[in-house]
């Protein structure tokens, strides 16, 4: 009998089927990390941006001494400190930004851009209500008397496993009362 050194074919198929198993493990392995990571870095900057822009708005508004609300061309709540400065948060539905500006005046009524800063572009909603959730005039310098509320909703849009997308909203909301000179 000879001594023959080499592989069947029975041995050389299992080695592949062994082979392609663990490469089908490892791609699945890949995908699902992968998916995680996405989900995780998504969700992360999802939250950042969201503090980001209630830190900006909580701390450029913590002292009010003069609230104004317009609704019209777009919704913006302008507000003068007690230094003189006037600023306003501004917010366009079309575009679902929410910017902050700077004015070169020191009058709330007559107010001129003079520094645009977009603070978040996933804005769905921005609305102010007094203290018992009503509607505030707008047009006119606000009470100070009242607590105000601004409400925001942020938007995102999550992409799902099998391919179709998720929207996820998150309502925050400010409390505002300006101060009496």
């Amino acid at each position: 009998m000879k001594s023959e050194k080499g592989l069947t074919l029975l041995e050389i198929l299992v080695t592949i089927t062994v082979f392609f198993i663990v490469v089908g493990v490892c791609f699945t392995m890949f995908s699902t990390v992968n998916l995680f990571v996405n989900t995780s870095e998504e969700k992360f900057n999802r939250h950042t941006d969201q503090n980001l822009t209630i830190n900006s708005i909580t701390k450029e508004i913590a002292d009010p001494v003069e609230l104004y609300y317009s609704i019209s061309p777009i919704q913006e709540l302008r507000f003068k400190n007690y230094k003189g400065d006037v600023k306003s948060i501004r917010y366009e539905a079309t575009t679902h930004t929410l910017s902050f500006v700077s004015s070169s005046s020191n009058d709330i009524m007559s107010f001129n851009d003079s520094q645009i800063f977009v603070l978040s572009e996933n804005v769905s909603n921005f609305v102010l209500t007094d203290q018992n959730g009503g509607s505030v005039p707008t047009e006119v310098i606000l009470d100070s008397d009242v607590l105000y509320s601004l409400r925001l909703t942020f938007q995102s849009i999550k992409p799902n496993a099998n391919g179709t997308e998720e929207i996820r909203t998150n309502e925050v909301t400010i409390n505002i009362k300006p101060f009496k000179q």
